[in-house]
């Protein structure tokens, strides 16, 4: 190690021990939260906070809705998941995997509609900006550009930096090297540049062993940051159920954990729903409507295929459940390819379109299906 670099730590170091002997003698009050769920303290300032799930269960809804209770034009706004923001803070979301014309750009526009906003003029203070196409092993020190030139024009306002997805920004999550990298740079940030991190991060792949999955971030990576961080969030489906999410409180540093809460996409509000928990029994019975409906409406000839207007028809018949209910878990059923029992047989829905002709009908095997293109809906 140089003289120069020497120097330079023992120089922080100190500094540190400066601010410490100013603090230790003061009698500090906890800071306000800049984020409260159903009235409870979620995010604090200055803090490193995780949002972990598989792929599919709406970690990017969950980060948009936080998004929008701090972008909100009113003082008082609440979203469909209760979440209360404080309203003077500086936003930056930050994305890696959707595709900019269609998807993020949709859910950028989305957010400042329900925010009050005509997703038009520039929000201030709201920043946005995708990395999907800067080389992955220059995306670290474009993310520590981008936020400097940020703090530039935002002055000492605390800024909320939403990264979705984290591992992105490194090449390999498994590399402790880089991992640390990437934790040192957003731990200087949380203290030296009055920032706060939501970090998005997809848990490591299915496992039984953990019954479903391990409820871990991908690799060491996804170590290291649930033990920096404040706050862990994680995101799975409730078991038997492809529409209903559970999120768990899998960390809270400092301040005592919510119970589990439990929420579904809403395809008509294109966002997430708080749902009650003994709501959660009643939606698997929906569920479970819808598919013998799906069954029993292709139970006597399997080769047919139903139009839109007699596809919905005859399943809301069939199912005794509203349209809605029904809209809810169609998609469901076709993106997670649920199997479809008649007779002996197994049997997967599929929808397709031609024109402005929508037809349903039943595949035998996944070969069939043809191939979906992507949905903003899917992280």
């Amino acid at each position: 190690m140089s003289n120069n670099s020497q120097s330079k730590n023992a120089r922080l170091i100190n500094n540190s021990i400066i601010k410490i002997k100013k603090y230790k003698g003061l009698t500090l009050s906890t800071p306000e939260p800049i984020v409260t769920w159903e009235g409870a303290p979620l995010i604090y300032p200055n803090t490193i906070n995780i949002i972990q799930g598989q792929s599919g269960v709406h970690k990017s809804r969950l980060a948009e809705l936080i998004v929008r209770s701090i972008l909100s034009k009113e003082a008082d706004y609440s979203n469909s998941l209760n979440l209360k923001g404080n309203n003077g803070l500086a936003l930056c979301y930050l994305d890696t995997e959707r595709n900019i014309k269609y998807q993020f750009s949709k859910s950028i526009g989305d957010i400042e509609r329900a925010c009050g906003f005509t997703g038009k003029e520039k929000v201030e203070h709201f920043h946005f900006a995708s990395f999907i196409q800067i080389n992955r092993k220059e995306r670290l020190i474009a993310l520590q550009d981008y936020l400097k030139e940020i703090r530039k024009t935002e002055g000492d306002r605390q800024l909320v930096v939403v990264i979705d997805v984290i591992s992105d920004f490194v090449q390999n999550f498994n590399d402790p090297e880089e991992s640390m990298e990437l934790i040192d740079f957003l731990n200087t940030m949380i203290q030296e540049n009055n920032c706060t991190i939501v970090a998005l991060i997809h848990e490591n792949p299915y496992n039984p062993a953990y019954s479903g999955n391990s409820g871990k971030g991908r690799g060491h990576l996804g170590t290291e940051l649930t033990n920096k961080s404040s706050l862990v969030l994680s995101l799975s489906f409730v078991k038997g159920s492809y529409s209903e999410i559970k999120i768990a409180f899998k960390k809270a540093r400092g301040f005592m954990r919510c119970p589990m809460k439990y929420a579904r996409y809403d395809n008509f509000k294109h966002t997430l729903v708080l749902v009650a928990k003994d709501e959660t029994s009643i939606s698997l019975d929906v569920e479970a409507k819808v598919l013998t409906a799906i069954s029993q409406l292709f139970s006597d000839e399997t080769s047919k295929k139903f139009t839109s207007s007699e596809f919905w028809e005859k399943i809301r018949m069939l199912s005794g459940e509203s349209r809605r209910k029904c809209g809810e878990l169609v998609p469901k059923v076709i993106k997670a390819k649920l199997g479809i029992s008649i007779g002996e047989d197994k049997f997967y829905l599929k929808s397709d379109k031609t024109g402005n002709r929508i037809e349903y009908s039943l595949v035998s095997s996944f070969k069939e299906f043809k191939q979906p293109g992507p949905s903003h809906n899917e992280s």
